[in-house]
């Protein structure tokens, strides 16, 4: 009966556990079997098989093919010699295929072919609950499905390589979701919240979803996200910066009240003032904040109870205006500082540089939800709920493509922790996630859910992977990286999506096993994971570019073709070379036109017209020439795009005021406006061909980067030459936060080369006739120094110094080049004194740590210039202490002769002098000083840890500074601060004795020059 039947494959010989050996039949001739008019494939790895036992079917997956022997058993008996080793997934009754198996085959139980009413068996024929998602790589005709309960609220995540089409599988799912192609209404219950930091799906999904945006266009909504809802230790981090214990109590302690003030104004529904707490969302007014903390931190006072507010202006909290106080002074009648001020004055003034910056006003001046002074708002949280989950389209899109990256992390954060609270309190309720499904997509999941994350949005993306579930909250993670993405959170997406990973490490933390090369799906709906082809839904025309980073050159693949990209010999466009064909494609045909039209490279020599005909499109020819045209349908089409793009240009080139683009006969003209333009002087307003080439090159490359729906390959050559170097260094930033974009940038200058960030430099060599190029990687040290080197570039062509000597602080930075003036000697070329950043490090426990520093930044592995030496004040240090700092240093260090350097400056005159040209009537003479000194100089509070000597040798162990300080004060009348102008007295008494009396300083200028005496030599 076998013989006859054409599905039969062959028998069972051995089986242990779920892994079954089967002997294949001599009748397969082939590894073709014709059944019914169509073709399967024997012995397929990772096909299906069925072994009949009675009323049920057993179905196991192909995992290893061969011939004989096998690896445990020689088949020599049996009659073809082929084998295959199954390992058992399932079973059938019936129409139901269920997971595990109840039963196992005996010893010569027949295997057969799985044919399309198998397949279909097994992946079911569909229902109210599943969407398709694509065909079976092995049965084309067989649909894939997803279930929606599984792929809503049991997380998925979607992995791949950059370019491997992870956004088009994102929009393909959630079209399928909401609007499956095969008819039906999909799920209108659920509903899909899309987190879009690049800004690519609003194309993809506009005719289904609804989208808010920080910058919104035409047909989309702003994205308000107000500061109240945060939680306080996030906001202020964001506003205020770093603050310590104290800081942040100021703060807390205000918020509190201001708070508690706001409930007490009038009550918010469901809150109970009893459980009110500093991160419930209760509306406040930041400016108020801010006027209520700086007014008390610089209050001064004044009355014999230093009681009464010395106010000169009281300022105004709406207008961000401070008030203004008498200043404080010395003596007893004031005015007189607040003595409660808690330090937070720099914390406040970003504070209020937050406030000013409308990068933030999404979040910081967040429209209806913005507080009043008195903290009333016209909408509440729920309004802001209704508004993203509440309306009639499934999916939202949170465009953050417009967010600064400094804000991003925590926006996403505070976005999902008010979604999830909200519907984790209303899970009873028909809103919330129970009845009504929300599954948040998460793109570039990677960057905020690293391993080692600690942030706001990881902790709530990890709290919605461990109990999500429970409440409706599914979460889609999407990643080119997964290897970076916390293992935890990964471990609970039951459906993964893997399309083509590259990278060993993403390969090995999401398929160890799988081939890379292919895409798959592996999830709760599949036995295990399966090869498929993912379809597109919809006609939208909506489709991403990649392209690996040297593309443009040569790509290659060893699978399937290799080609090489060239210029013509005119080097206007582009010709593919030396194709190799995959079969019966042409990549010419399929390359050549996406090259051609993705490629812009903007050269140096170019213009760019002022005037063109009018045509009604967004695309940019490849060499600028009809900019004036699409500038145009860009202003008259979307203008608030257009006005993005106007601050993107006004950012790289502030110069420019205003770009208009009036029509004449049937052209468009481009005219730049760098004045006049409020005033409507229209003779102030100067076509593009008549401005520099600069402008025009960046009018075009920014339109570019603005209008672009899918990535481009842009080369820039020489940015340098037609742009001064503060405009290139903006030009390069904005270049890095369109990520989307390949960027190749050719140039000689160091400025640009520091700019850009680059993954990979190529440095280009003319060698015997021929250019050469060597590579080095853009983000290790080694690499930029090799790169530089190559182009003679100097460190002080960046840094401004190519050689420096660390000195103990500001005093020394500023008076040691006035004793080598004395010398007769100057600093080389490159060469500079720079103040060590806290000489306290050096001699506390952590001194071995921040020696190794200065090691490394004295050497040339470093990219930093090297140390000559470090010269540090004797102070307190004892002799064997000093001798070890030297060892440390690989005797780098040099000590002053004296305890410090003001102990050369002890010289009566020169203080009486530079007193005098202080004061604006000089009252000190030079007797005055010195039978001040006289009288205190053997004072023991001056010799605290030093033994006194004699009387020659007290400038040596004399605190000079201190002494310095009690002379001026006294002598003064406290007019005068010494400690607090240290650097500022000691660079004067310095230049007054170079001037008049050198020969006082000889040892100091002695030890100076010995300093540079390795420099000098070399």
């Amino acid at each position: 009966m076998n013989g006859s039947d054409p599905t039969f494959l062959g028998s069972v010989v051995e089986v242990s556990g779920a892994s079954v050996t089967i002997t294949l039949t001599e009748s397969l001739a082939s590894g073709l079997a014709i059944i019914s008019g169509h073709t399967y494939r024997v012995g397929q790895v990772g096909s299906f098989v069925r072994i009949p036992q009675g009323y049920q079917d057993l179905y196991g997956i192909v995992s290893a093919i061969g011939a004989t022997p096998t690896p445990e058993h020689d088949l020599e008996a049996a009659n073809s010699g082929r084998w295959m080793r199954v390992e058992l997934v399932g079973e059938a009754i019936g129409t139901r295929f269920e997971r595990g198996i109840s039963q196992h085959p005996s010893i010569d139980d027949a295997v057969h072919i799985v044919t399309e009413t198998d397949l279909h068996r097994i992946y079911g024929y569909g229902g109210d609950d599943q969407v398709p998602v694509g065909t079976l790589s092995s049965a084309e005709n067989i649909v894939v499905r997803l279930s929606l309960d599984n792929l809503v609220t049991r997380h998925s995540a979607i992995l791949g390589s950059t370019g491997a089409g992870k956004s088009t599988t994102v929009a393909s799912l959630l079209r399928s979701i909401v609007r499956p192609t095969s008819g039906g209404n999909g799920s209108p219950a659920a509903r899909i919240l899309l987190l879009d930091i690049h800004g690519e799906y609003t194309s993809a999904l506009s005719d289904i979803a609804q989208v808010f945006s920080a910058t919104p266009s035409l047909g989309q909504h702003p994205l308000f996200v107000p500061y109240w809802a945060l939680e306080a230790g996030e906001l202020l981090a964001f506003v205020a910066g770093d603050l310590n214990e104290t800081q942040e109590t100021a703060f807390a302690d205000k918020l509190q009240d201001m708070k508690a003030q706001r409930i007490a104004l009038s009550p918010l529904a469901g809150l109970d003032p009893e459980s009110l707490t500093i991160d419930s969302p209760v509306p406040f007014s930041l400016k108020k904040l801010w006027f209520d903390l700086i007014d008390f931190e610089t209050a001064t006072f004044v009355g014999a109870q230093r009681d009464q507010p010395a106010l000169d202006s009281a300022g105004n909290a709406e207008t961000l205006t401070p008030p203004r106080y008498r200043p404080h002074a010395m003596g007893a009648s004031g005015p007189f500082l607040n003595p409660a001020a808690r330090g937070i004055r720099r914390h406040l003034n970003l504070l209020r540089s937050r406030l000013l910056d409308r990068r933030y006003d999404f979040i910081l001046h967040p429209g209806p939800w913005e507080p009043n002074l008195s903290g009333e708002v016209d909408k509440d949280l729920d309004s802001l709920l209704q508004g993203w989950l509440g309306h009639d389209r499934q999916i939202t899109i949170l465009d953050l493509s417009g967010i600064p990256s400094s804000v991003l992390v925590r926006l996403i954060g505070s976005i999902l922790r008010i979604i999830y609270e909200a519907l984790f309190w209303s899970r009873e309720k028909t809103e919330g996630g129970v009845l009504r499904p929300l599954l948040v997509v998460m793109e570039e999941a990677h960057r905020y859910l690293a391993t080692d994350s600690n942030n706001v949005a990881a902790d709530i993306v990890k709290r919605i992977a461990k109990e999500g579930r429970k409440y409706g909250v599914g979460a889609m993670l999407v990643s080119q990286r997964p290897a970076e993405v916390d293992e935890t959170v990964l471990s609970q997406c039951g459906t993964v999506v893997a399309l083509r990973l590259s990278n060993p490490a993403d390969r090995a933390r999401v398929i160890p096993h799988a081939n890379a090369k292919k895409e798959f799906i592996q999830g709760k709906f599949f036995n295990q994971e399966h090869n498929i082809r993912l379809r597109k839904i919809g006609t939208t025309p909506w489709q991403p570019l990649s392209y690996p980073s040297h593309g443009l050159f040569t790509v290659v693949s060893d699978t399937f073709y290799s080609c090489r990209i060239v210029p013509d010999r005119d080097r206007m466009n582009w010709q593919i070379d030396q194709v190799i064909r995959n079969r019966a494609d042409t990549i010419s045909e399929v390359l050549g036109p996406a090259v051609d039209a993705s490629v812009y490279v903007f050269r140096a020599e170019r213009r760019v017209p002022a005037n063109a005909q009018m045509q009604e499109s967004l695309e940019l020819s490849t060499d600028g020439s009809n900019l004036p045209s699409v500038l145009h349908y860009l202003y008259t089409s979307n203008h608030a795009q257009f006005q993005r793009y106007l601050k993107l240009v006004q950012r790289v080139l502030p110069e420019v005021e205003a770009i208009t683009l009036p029509p004449a006969k049937g052209e468009a003209i481009i005219k730049i406006w760098s004045s006049g333009y409020a005033q409507e002087r229209s003779d102030l307003a100067i076509p593009l061909d008549q401005c520099g080439t600069g402008i025009g090159q960046v009018l075009a490359i920014l339109f570019v980067l603005v209008t672009a729906k899918s990535s481009r390959i842009i080369v820039i050559d020489e940015p340098n030459s037609f742009l001064h170097p503060g405009a290139s260094r903006v030009l390069m930033q904005v270049l890095r936060s369109f990520e989307m974009h390949q960027f190749i940038i050719t140039t000689h200058s160091p400025a640009v080369i520091g700019a850009t960030e680059a993954d990979t430099m190529i440095v280009v060599r003319w060698e015997e006739g021929a250019s050469k190029t060597t590579t080095y990687a853009g983000d290790t040290l080694n690499g930029i120094r090799a790169a530089f080197d190559e182009l003679g570039v100097h460190i002080s062509d960046v840094f401004g110094y190519d050689a420096i000597i660390w000195v103990e602080g500001k005093t020394e930075e500023r008076c040691f080049p006035l004793l080598l003036k004395a010398a007769g000697k100057e600093l080389p070329a490159r060469t500079a004194f720079v103040s060590v950043v806290n000489t306290g490090d050096l001699d506390r426990k952590n001194a071995e740590l921040v020696w190794k520093i200065y090691r490394r930044l004295s050497t040339q592995s470093a990219f930093a210039p090297p140390a000559i030496a470090i010269s540090l004040d004797t102070e307190l240090r004892s002799a064997e202490f000093r001798a070890e700092l030297i060892k440390q240093s690989n005797c780098l260090v040099k000590f002053l002769p004296r305890r410090t350097f003001e102990n050369y400056l002890l010289h009566a005159e020169a203080i009486a002098a530079v007193l005098g040209a202080e004061a604006k009537t000089p009252t000190v003479s030079t007797a005055d000083v010195q039978k001040w000194i006289s009288d205190h100089r053997s004072d023991a509070k001056y010799y605290r840890g030093v033994s006194q000597t004699d009387a020659d040798d007290w400038k040596i162990n004399v605190d000079a500074p201190k002494l310095l300080h009690d002379l001026v004060k006294e002598l003064t009348n406290a007019t005068h601060d010494y400690s607090s102008r240290k650097a500022h007295f000691s660079f004067a008494l310095t230049s007054w004795l170079v001037a008049n009396d050198a020969a006082f300083l000889a040892e100091a200028v002695d030890y100076v020059v010995g300093l540079l005496r390795a420099e000098v030599a070399g």
